[in-house]
């Protein structure tokens, strides 16, 4: 929440510095989070184990999206449908697929 102190009126500057303050903490976040084990982000409920990949679903979206079918036995983890997640190789940390559950 964005609050007026001293009777100084908030301009585009300030609200600009916040958004950009905002946005760099959620990356070094982001980025922290990345760099633990994955035991670790599992049992931070940041990861869900066990994901496979459906090879023989071959479908397509109204949208035109490329869809794909993955099950997992069981999500313990703080995604819920709907949500993005990012979708990538135990060795490769950073880069990855961006989806929704």
């Amino acid at each position: 929440m964005l609050s007026i102190t001293d009777n100084k009126m908030i301009n585009y500057d300030d609200i600009s510095q916040f958004f950009e303050l905002e946005a760099e903490a959620i990356k070094e976040n982001w980025d922290a989070l990345m760099k633990l084990p994955i035991k670790e982000r599992i049992h931070k409920r940041k990861a869900i184990k066990g994901v496979y990949l459906d090879k023989e679903y071959r479908e397509q979206s109204d949208e035109n999206y490329i869809l794909f079918k993955v099950t997992f036995k069981k999500n313990l983890s703080d995604f819920k449908e709907g949500e993005c997640l990012v979708l990538h190789k135990k060795e490769q940390v950073v880069c990855g697929i961006k989806c929704t559950i």
